[in-house]
């Protein structure tokens, strides 16, 4: 099915529900199941935590005399990125990977990035395809990463294929609200 072909839903043009549909999960685009795919059949269960849709909290609430019951001036800002990737034998409290599926960067992601490097000195790795994982600094928390499922199609639909799809999505964790 051609890009151009999708009605429109809401803002952008997205695929419709069963193109984004990976087992039980409806993502918020192609992109995003196919990073999620790719994330999760090149590393093992036991080698990474991957939450989906972590809020980060970019500004807090602002109220009038900063009374907890004041007039409320400012209403917090959240974000959400795609993924939040630990290694769960690296103990450091910063020792995480923050990544976002774009298909169209907008303005409004560029400030809230800026935003959240200022807040919590990290960065957000924004991805427009499978190959964009290669420039995501894996060693940084610790793994080691078979680069030839990010570069070769063929190899990663074959073990995304293979793979149990309900083993593979029960292993996204659920984000403490």
């Amino acid at each position: 099915m051609s890009f151009f072909n999708h009605k429109h839903n809401g803002k952008f043009n997205t695929a419709p529900k069963a193109d984004r549909t990976w087992g039980s999960v409806v993502f918020d685009s192609r992109l995003e199941m196919l990073i999620a795919q790719t994330i999760l059949v090149a590393f093992k269960p036991e080698q990474i935590h991957i939450w989906r849709q972590f809020k980060f909290e970019l500004i807090p609430t602002q109220r009038e005399g900063g009374l907890p019951k004041g007039r409320l001036i400012f209403k917090e800002r959240r974000m959400s990125p795609d993924f939040l990737i630990r290694n769960p034998e690296n103990t450091r409290p910063d020792a995480y990977l923050v990544i976002d599926a774009k298909g169209m960067m907008l303005p409004d992601f560029v400030l809230r990035t800026a935003i959240f490097y200022w807040r919590y000195k990290h960065e957000i790795y924004c991805v427009k395809s499978p190959k964009d994982l290669l420039k995501v600094p894996w060693g940084t928390i610790g793994l080691q990463t078979d680069n030839e499922i990010f570069l070769n199609g063929r190899k990663r639909n074959e073990r995304i294929r293979e793979c149990n799809v309900t083993e593979q999505l029960s292993r996204f964790i659920s984000p403490a609200v």
